[in-house]
């Protein structure tokens, strides 16, 4: 190869290079005290974000919050409330999860502060419910669509996932 074409394909390297290092955003993640990162998280393509508090033993709480400025077309996040908390889904959570393209929000929650349990909030109506009981000591996300969550269950005698569970959505 000529020194023409080493320099022809260097420069296209070094212009493709910066289209594969940009990070897709995360569609779920683990927030347990392990792993948390404190503050904000937004979700890919929205107005939302959780707010994780890195509460250390004390395990990782939550707040979702609004970030669309002057206010937002959906009636309960009016400007002058712009955090959703204080509900069983905010305490102790492991993982959180959005549903791509939608409004809504999947949380795992540990069994040990919280309730042990998969929640799924629509965060336009600021309701929630529960996809799982599981209580089990912790889960976590390992998969997210439109349609189903896929969680890892853990009974808190290995760190390990134990069993596997695919939730539908139905949303």
């Amino acid at each position: 190869m000529s020194k023409f074409t080493h320099l022809k394909l260097l420069l296209f390297f070094l212009l493709i290079l910066p289209v594969f290092c940009i990070a897709a955003p995360k569609q779920f993640e683990n927030v347990y005290p392990k792993v948390c990162k404190e503050g904000l998280h937004k979700q890919p393509k929205g107005q939302f974000a959780v707010y994780a508090f890195c509460d250390d033993a004390l395990g990782t709480n939550i707040a979702v919050t609004n970030l669309q400025p002057g206010g937002s077309k959906f009636e309960k996040w009016p400007l002058s409330k712009r955090f959703w908390q204080g509900q069983s889904w905010s305490l102790d959570v492991s993982s959180i999860g959005w549903v791509p393209n939608k409004n809504f929000l999947v949380l795992a929650t540990s069994g040990i502060y919280g309730e042990g349990a998969i929640f799924l909030l629509d965060l336009e109506h600021q309701k929630s419910r529960i996809l799982l009981n599981a209580q089990d000591c912790s889960a976590e996300i390992l998969a997210i669509n439109q349609a189903a969550v896929t969680v890892g269950l853990n009974d808190c005698e290995n760190e390990k996932t134990y069993k596997k569970t695919i939730l539908k959505l139905h949303i």
